[in-house]
């Protein structure tokens, strides 16, 4: 954790701070190629524009969930760990004040392995593979200071990529977390 707050301050200078976010998912994929009512865990270190209206924000994700798994030739249990890397802009519309609502939108790019409980036939048991999608994102920071404040986030996300066997393969759903911005 230190050397991430001393790599944010590094390299993206004075005016961007580290969040860091702990959260879960609730899959809201179909049930064809996808996940659904399944759960899953992140957490998320972001670097964050500081000040002004549109706000920039880069950061990864690492997400382990298991659950229920939906493949072309029927159901299995999965276990699924990803990393995402996300960028794109929050709009803070009061950008002062201790209660700092912000809307955001989030390109998504991630690297996802998921192991199905019960290999079936024209699946793959083991696969790993790339995701990428779109995250949009709504929250409030309860200011600390002048710049840290607790965050409470909930997002609508939705990634697309080659898994169990499948191209087209769905990990989509609603996030909520909470966090702490530096």
């Amino acid at each position: 954790m230190v050397f991430f707050l001393s790599f944010v301050r590094l390299v993206f200078a004075a005016d961007y701070a580290p969040a860091v976010e702990v959260g879960a998912c609730l899959h809201t994929g179909s049930e064809t190629a996808s996940l659904n009512g399944a759960k899953s865990y992140l957490l998320s270190m972001r670097a964050e524009q500081t000040h002004g209206m549109l706000r920039r924000s880069a950061g990864l994700e690492i997400e382990y969930g298991s659950g229920t798994a939906y493949v072309t030739s029927g159901v299995s249990t999965f276990t699924l760990m990803g990393g995402n890397f996300v960028a794109g802009l929050n709009l803070y519309p009061f950008a002062d004040g201790k209660i700092r609502p912000f809307l955001g939108g989030f390109g998504v790019l991630g690297f996802d392995q998921m192991q199905l409980g019960t290999p079936l036939a024209g699946n793959a048991a083991y696969s790993q593979g790339l995701a990428y999608g779109y995250e949009i994102v709504g929250g409030v920071d309860l200011a600390k200071g002048s710049s840290s404040a607790y965050r409470i986030r909930v997002s609508i996300w939705s990634v697309s990529g080659a898994l169990g066997g499948i191209s087209g393969f769905q990990l989509q759903g609603v996030r909520a977390g909470i966090g702490y911005s530096y």
